[in-house]
């Protein structure tokens, strides 16, 4: 259900402040990797520590209850490269409306997933269901939830789907450990452009057709806004949204893979770059993927998810 402008596609704890520092702060020198860059198909990947671009003094609140770590995969093996056949992605979640599947999410803590704002529009919550750990639709899922509350970001734009994003309440916790993990959230100010980023959901693996049962992810390189504004979509690209696919085409998000993640890895680590918003297309030339940009959102996530418990990691 990724929904397209041109085609329709588709316990108590303690307060941690994390204080990110302002532009032009010379941070200690730190130890890294060396960074390594290529060009291809048309887009320069780069290799390295996740880069910052901080624009000011935040100080962000999150609720530290659950001695976990947040964004580590599971460590078990993918059969072809493509189709997972486990739990890989712990914090990806399946959401159906009346029993059938219509989008994904992503769990952030232990009483809230995100998602796109097109995923919940429309919808009533009381018929609403949260799947967990069911890489494959063809499974019954060990664990759901239903859903206490929908919160849509206020300037969510059902025409240029811009904002396109909102914050599922569990109709009640769930237990994080190893085997359930919610991803990161980004810092606030990190910019994505040269990475390379994976998808994942259950969306068809061709334009125009069904959505899969097996979880599937796909590799894809984040593309600068300014590159992304010179494809076909123009001016339609937001600062609230991010690009990500090949000049040529041939990977993408597509039919039913609305409010997956798109995911950055740094050291195993990964954060939510981006949530499956919209597209001309599959993987068409000249017309890559569009998402949501997280990093325009976490005050407003935090805001509004103060009583569920982020891991202490």
């Amino acid at each position: 259900m990724r929904s397209f402008l041109l085609v329709l596609s588709l316990g108590l704890g303690v307060f941690a402040n994390i204080i990110i520092v302002k532009r032009n702060f010379t941070s200690p020198q730190i130890s890294r990797p060396k960074s390594y860059t290529e060009l291809r198909d048309g887009v320069v990947i780069t290799s390295k520590p996740v880069n910052f671009d901080h624009h000011e003094v935040k100080i962000r609140k999150v609720k530290l209850c659950q001695v976990c770590k947040c964004g580590l995969a599971s460590k078990n093996r993918i059969v072809g490269g493509e189709a997972l056949t486990y739990n890989k992605y712990t914090w990806i979640v399946a959401m159906t409306y009346f029993g059938r599947y219509f989008c994904a999410g992503s769990l952030i803590n232990d009483r809230y997933v995100v998602t796109a704002g097109h995923c919940t529009n429309g919808f009533q919550k009381e018929n609403i269901q949260v799947h967990f750990l069911n890489y494959s639709r063809d499974k019954d899922s060990p664990l759901k939830r239903g859903v206490a509350a929908i919160k849509r970001y206020k300037g969510y734009n059902p025409k240029t789907l811009n904002n396109d994003i909102s914050l599922v309440k569990l109709s009640s916790r769930v237990s994080l450990s190893d085997s359930l993990r919610p991803i990161c959230l980004p810092e606030v100010g990190q910019s994505w452009g040269g990475y390379e980023a994976k998808a994942v959901g259950w969306g068809a693996t061709r334009y125009q057709g069904k959505p899969v049962s097996t979880l599937h992810e796909v590799t894809v390189p984040i593309m600068t806004n300014a590159m992304c504004r010179n494809t076909v979509y123009g001016r339609r690209i937001t600062k609230n949204m991010l690009c990500a696919g090949y000049v040529n085409g041939g990977k993408d998000a597509c039919q039913g893979d609305s409010g997956g993640p798109l995911m950055v890895a740094n050291n195993s680590v990964h954060s939510l770059a981006g949530i499956v918003s919209w597209g001309a297309g599959c993987a068409a030339r000249g017309k890559p993927g569009v998402y949501t940009r997280v990093t325009k959102f976490i005050g407003w996530i935090e805001e509004n998810t103060h009583d569920g418990c982020y891991c202490q990691e």
